[in-house]
């Protein structure tokens, strides 16, 4: 699954602030797993801030999250954001890895901090991000 959002209102040389997400099926040492891959652009920026997950099934827990900022050529960055196809880039820095059971409501609190723009995640992930647990 690929679904990409965007803010009209948060362009600049006709590329908008822009979130792409990945959702597939992978195999992994701890057996099938769904893998989850957000990318956000923000017009003007050298590179894309990066989120990867791997989860059974997304319900309850995590039991990897890392995150990275990716530098992309124009070339690449057209690929990705208007063909929503995932490209490596020129540059890949890691921010933080963890690795473990991650509760999915902490997932989207350290996601939702790492990214540029609440908003997009929000609005893809259909929640309400830093609010108190009761």
């Amino acid at each position: 699954m690929t679904s990409k959002y965007y803010l009209p209102e948060c362009q600049e040389g006709g590329t908008y602030k822009t979130l792409l997400v990945h959702v597939h099926k992978t195999d992994d040492v701890r057996g099938q797993m769904l893998q989850l891959q957000v990318w956000q652009y923000t017009p003007g920026a050298k590179y894309a801030h990066y989120i990867h997950a791997l989860s059974p099934d997304f319900k309850t827990h995590v039991c990897h999250l890392d995150g990275a900022t990716v530098q992309f050529s124009e070339a690449d960055l057209e690929v990705l954001l208007n063909q929503s196809r995932k490209v490596k880039g020129i540059e890949y820095q890691k921010h933080f890895r963890l690795d473990g059971a991650i509760e999915v409501r902490h997932m989207h609190r350290i996601a939702s901090a790492f990214l540029p723009s609440e908003e997009l995640y929000e609005e893809a992930f259909e929640i309400e991000v830093l609010q108190a647990d009761a």
